[in-house]
């Protein structure tokens, strides 16, 4: 009987290693999807990143062009502006020459 119940004990203890790895492999095979998620993730995050700095730098870059751009206008209409008024000194000096043109003929 103790022959019996000792090989009864070793099939159960057989059989507690036989579940026992099968449920580590279970576990490990888990904690393998769970890494390789995690990974997924992590490049999945580091690509969105690069797309946003992507998108950040065309932002600055376009701004910097805007910038540039309203500085030439701003320039523009500052040459116009003296241009209009040395072309509206020089009538004027063309006028007060004319007139006193006409006060030396008189």
């Amino acid at each position: 009987a103790e022959a019996s119940q000792l090989l009864h004990l070793r099939c159960r203890a057989e059989r507690s290693e036989e579940l026992l790895a099968t449920g580590k492999n279970a576990l490990l095979r888990e904690v393998s999807a769970a890494q390789q998620e995690q990974k997924k993730a992590a490049e999945a995050a580091r690509a969105e990143y690069k797309i946003h700095m992507q998108s950040k730098e065309r932002m600055a870059h376009a701004a910097a062009e805007l910038r540039a751009q309203l500085r030439d206008a701003e320039s523009r209409l500052t040459c116009n502006s003296a241009k209009r008024e040395a072309e509206s000194r020089v009538e004027c000096l063309l006028r007060d020459s004319e007139e006193l043109r006409q006060r030396t003929k008189e």
